[in-house]
């Protein structure tokens, strides 16, 4: 078994969601998080007026899946990758479970 973790842009929301669906996968979890970025001090002062924001609203989905179906999210996310035109990818994840107690909920 595989915990497959997902993570990109609330642009992307949709997207992954659809992706996950595509792959077979019938239960996951999502969550809106914030992801921040070190700021190069030497620019904020050079910017004085920029904006303070310094994160990117974006999204999480994680899964708990057998490992064909956790590659085959891997592959598709980086399908997806290929064709967007986009700074900020989709980021996948796949991550062993040695154990757990779902027993016949997942093979």
């Amino acid at each position: 078994m595989k915990l497959v973790v997902l993570t990109g842009t609330q642009y992307f929301d949709k997207d992954i969601a659809k992706l996950l669906k595509e792959a077979g996968v019938v239960a996951y979890s999502r969550s809106d998080i914030s992801g921040y970025k070190e700021v190069d001090t030497s620019q904020s002062i050079s910017n004085w007026f920029a904006s303070s924001r310094d994160y990117v609203e974006s999204v999480m989905f994680f899964a708990f899946t057998p490992e064909e179906q956790a590659r085959q999210v891997m592959t598709m996310v980086n399908a997806f990758n290929k064709k967007i035109e986009n700074d900020s990818p989709v980021r996948a994840f796949l991550l062993c479970v040695d154990s757990h107690n779902l027993n016949d909920q997942i093979q």
